[in-house]
């Protein structure tokens, strides 16, 4: 796809044997995109996985690995997927890429300092408790909210009124049942009337 600075490679109906009689037919693209065009922050190429039918997900293997075959990263193998990975399934798509997968954003970016700032959490990474440090600047209502890596909540750690001022609060890895939560990567959105950011920590077990 020259126009658009892009290969794609597609897969119509590419069938696989799921038992000794039902074959299963799945259908999908990878799409390349031109590091030239589609930049980022290392300078590494982008690749897109678009599953438009998945008949059978229970014997699929999805992952990427260099030239040389020795370095790689595994998102499915055989029923197994990865720590943050989602269930393969018809009408999804994985990125691979080097970029963060969420963007720190602000309501007004002109005023972002002055309304208020969220700290990385430390320890980062960290097993058992990790501290997360903010400071508002303006009274109001506050949200410190933890997401999965779906952005599902899994944990609400502050919602209501805070006065102006620094803020600490620590952070169990549990969710809001009080379950321990599986090792991997999460995000924590800081929220106020005049400022958002969401940062990312990982949990260790």
């Amino acid at each position: 796809d020259n126009a658009n600075h892009r290969y794609i490679i597609e897969w119509d109906h590419i069938s696989h044997r799921v038992n000794e009689y039902q074959p299963a037919e799945e259908t999908f693209q990878i799409i390349l995109l031109d590091p030239d065009y589609y930049f980022t922050t290392t300078g590494d190429g982008e690749l897109i996985f678009q599953y438009k039918i998945v008949k059978n997900n229970r014997s699929n293997t999805v992952g990427i690995e260099n030239h040389s075959q020795d370095v790689g990263l595994q998102y499915l193998f055989d029923k197994s997927y990865a720590a943050t990975a989602s269930i393969l399934r018809s009408e999804t798509a994985i990125k691979f890429t080097t970029e963060p997968p969420f963007v720190v954003v602000s309501v007004n970016e002109n005023k972002k300092n002055s309304a208020g700032m969220l700290q990385q959490n430390y320890p980062n990474p960290f097993h058992s408790q990790t501290r997360i440090d903010y400071r508002i600047l303006q009274s109001g209502k506050v949200s410190l909210i933890i997401y999965n890596i779906n952005g599902e909540v899994v944990r609400t750690l502050q919602s209501g009124q805070k006065a102006a001022g620094k803020y600490s609060v620590s952070w169990d890895g549990r969710s809001n049942s009080g379950s321990l939560l599986k090792a991997g990567i999460y995000f924590y959105r800081l929220q106020t009337n005049q400022f958002v950011e969401t940062k990312r920590l990982l949990l260790i077990r």
